[in-house]
């Protein structure tokens, strides 16, 4: 992490701004300097997907949705993402001192969620 990106941090850690503001601030913050995306990376078509604007013809389609049918049934991933969520769910009930930690652990289980959500579909175009 960049010296002024901590210093920012700290700032904002440190400032009476409520949860929101912060949140906020920092979306404004990360948009003006284009460190988000603009847009999906993975989009449906009539005819498949499109990854990053460029549109996989059936037989990449096809590999795509193999990759992820295999991804969805790997016992190896399901028994790391379910230590994930333990671990997460875990340190969010006992360990998390602030609404912000609070809120990053349920964000990670957030994520591993929307990444098995986004598996199934992808294994079912």
């Amino acid at each position: 992490m960049s010296s002024i990106t901590e210093k920012i941090i700290k700032q904002l850690k440190k400032s009476n701004l409520s949860l929101e503001d912060r949140t906020a601030l920092t979306t404004a913050l990360l948009d003006k300097l284009n460190a988000l995306p603009i847009g999906d990376i993975i989009y449906f078509t009539n005819n498949g997907l499109m990854i990053d604007g460029k549109e996989l013809d059936a037989e990449q389609t096809n590999a795509f949705k193999e990759t992820c049918a295999s991804l969805k049934d790997n016992f190896a991933r399901k028994v790391i993402h379910e230590q994930i969520r333990h671990k997460a769910t875990e340190a969010g009930i006992h360990k998390s001192q602030s609404i912000e930690e609070l809120m990053f652990y349920k964000a990670a289980i957030w994520c591993l969620n929307e990444e098995n959500i986004l598996i199934q579909q992808l294994s079912e175009v």
